[in-house]
């Protein structure tokens, strides 16, 4: 093993030895305090990592002796804590919101189980001889808990069971006694779809928890389909990443959904997917997300040091992206659409916001469509339809009882009876609101071209929230956009500028000046909105395109 494989996790260590406890005397001594709750912290980014990590670290033969007894002394200490942390029911807790919790527990057995695993494999440091004993007692005794105290989300069933797997390959005697709960786990079968996606589509976050733990069952128990599970997952991740690697989180339903960051936890799953698969791209890939700014917990961290010393390569720090740069997917099931030309991407989907796109480092996060109807004013398509290239969403007839105004009843009506006789009112029926936007994707531009009809002379608008602190100039204003700002778009031309890329939006419109409309979406958060004022009937087109970066 060399010292570059492990320069970011020593680098990791070092910073989290400033957080351990080093106190006989008190009870969380050699435990990693976590700064952000005040208080000591066994989970997976503290405890579990530092312990971990400086185990690990004792692969690197360039350490001099004195290094190695610090870290060995660290690391001990730390797991001593993790034993001392558990409950009364053998589990941890994630102190900011998981109290007695076998997934949070799950998360921190991964990491020393993995250390140890690899540790013994290569040759067991003789430092760690007091630690080896604490890992394999927190294992044996916390994994059949761990097997049958039950979890939050579907991620937590694979990484409870990859720990549980990774435990069994260092205790084979006791990993009989757990098959039948392993086999409860692993008989649900793998929940990743035709498309790619895991139940969370989650990129940033969930797609690494969930591929990860199923590279460790394929590499521990060879479980069916975990492998090839993973491959399709990462086939996936690379359509909905943009040129500069971030990925578009729109169809996440977890905590990720809305960021626009680069997932570098994906890194070493990608690099164990290409070592076992012989896929080059995915390789090449991993090196490009380990060198990008991006998100790294310390777990991460870990997980990078891990498979490179596992795999026995490097990530290449110098790698270029080697995705393909054209391509069109659709993924029906999801009613969405990925598009890449060159520096553009972008997704379409049934969605209210329709579109968003990225020029480089231009970032146009939602386009939306809005009319000034009580109750029923925002876009919300109810059907989609993809061509090479375009989509199509829409939304046709009345939504429930809106548009419309309900009628007296002419009997009495209880001071709380409003909501119960709602149903038995007559109704005077508006036009309803039928809407359409076609968005075709091309080169350099997309077109947005957005119909609607509905009681005519309503106020209606497009929605277009944009990165903040980009500049935007038309005519002869030039101003920087900030978070939460409304700009109304009323010329033939926008250009918003970043530092190496610009977007020129045509067909702006000035039928009102109405700020912040009554049931208007917010502004994305870190966002500001340009907004072409319009009114019904609606028949309005837009272009957004490629401009010079420079003016």
């Amino acid at each position: 093993m060399t010292a570059r494989m492990f320069r970011q996790l020593a680098a990791q260590v070092r910073q989290q030895s400033y957080l351990q406890v080093r106190d006989p005397s008190r009870i969380d001594d050699g435990a990693c305090h976590n700064p952000r709750l005040g208080i000591a912290d066994a989970a997976v980014n503290a405890t579990a990592a530092l312990s971990s990590g400086a185990a690990l670290l004792l692969l690197d033969s360039s350490l001099s002796a004195e290094r190695r007894a610090e870290l060995a002394d660290r690391a001990t200490a730390a797991a001593r804590y993790e034993l001392r942390a558990r409950r009364g029911s053998g589990l941890i807790d994630l102190v900011h919101c998981n109290p007695d919790s076998a997934p949070d527990t799950a998360f921190a057995l991964q990491l020393f189980a993995a250390a140890l695993l690899l540790l013994r494999r290569d040759g067991m440091p003789p430092e760690l001889v007091e630690w080896e004993r604490c890992v394999l007692r927190l294992l044996e005794e916390t994994v059949p808990v761990l097997l049958t105290a039950g979890f939050h989300t579907p991620n937590h069933r694979w990484v409870i069971a990859s720990a549980a797997a990774l435990a069994g390959a260092l205790l084979p005697e006791a990993a009989a006694g757990w098959e039948p709960a392993m086999r409860a786990i692993l008989d649900e079968g793998l929940d990743i779809d035709s498309e790619g996606f895991y139940p969370e589509r989650s990129v940033v976050v969930y797609d690494a928890v969930t591929n990860r733990a199923l590279l460790l069952l394929h590499l521990t128990r060879g479980t069916p389909g975990a492998l090839e599970a993973v491959l399709a997952s990462l086939a996936t991740d690379m359509l909905l990443l943009d040129s500069r690697l971030r990925a578009d989180t729109g169809l996440s339903s977890r905590q990720d959904r809305g960021m626009r960051v680069v997932p570098v936890s994906l890194a070493d799953v990608c690099l164990a997917a290409g070592a076992l698969s012989g896929d080059g791209v995915l390789t090449q890939l991993a090196g490009a997300l380990a060198a990008a700014d991006g998100p790294r917990e310390p777990a991460v961290v870990f997980w990078q040091a891990w498979a490179q010393a596992y795999f026995e390569c490097e990530f290449d720090d110098d790698a270029d992206d080697p995705r393909d740069n054209r391509f069109w997917a659709v993924f029906p099931r999801k009613q969405a659409a990925r598009f890449r030309s060159g520096d553009l991407t972008a997704t379409v989907r049934k969605d209210a916001a329709f579109l968003g796109a990225q020029f480089g480092d231009v970032g146009l996060h939602a386009v939306r469509f809005f009319q000034a109807v009580q109750g029923v004013g925002e876009f919300l398509p109810k059907s989609a339809e993809f061509g090479e290239g375009r989509i199509l969403v829409a939304s046709r007839g009345p939504r429930g009882r809106r548009p419309g105004y309900e009628l007296p009843l002419g009997e009495p009506v209880a001071p709380d009876g409003w909501d119960t006789a709602v149903e038995r009112r007559g109704l005077r029926r508006l036009e309803p609101l039928d809407v359409g936007a076609q968005v075709d994707l091309g080169d350099a531009a997309i077109d947005v071209h957005v119909a609607a009809s509905g009681p005519a002379g309503a106020l209606a608008e497009l929605l277009i929230d944009v990165d903040a602190g980009l500049v935007a100039e038309s005519g002869d204003l030039t101003i920087r956009l900030e978070a939460g700002q409304e700009l109304f778009f009323e010329g033939e031309s926008l250009v918003l500028r970043a530092e190496t890329h610009a977007a020129r939006i045509t067909g702006g419109a000035r039928a009102h000046r109405a700020w912040q409309l009554r049931e208007a979406p917010p502004i994305a958060p870190g966002c500001a909105r340009i907004v072409i004022a319009l009114v019904t009937p609606v028949d309005h087109r837009i272009r957004i395109e490629a401009a010079q970066a420079w003016k």
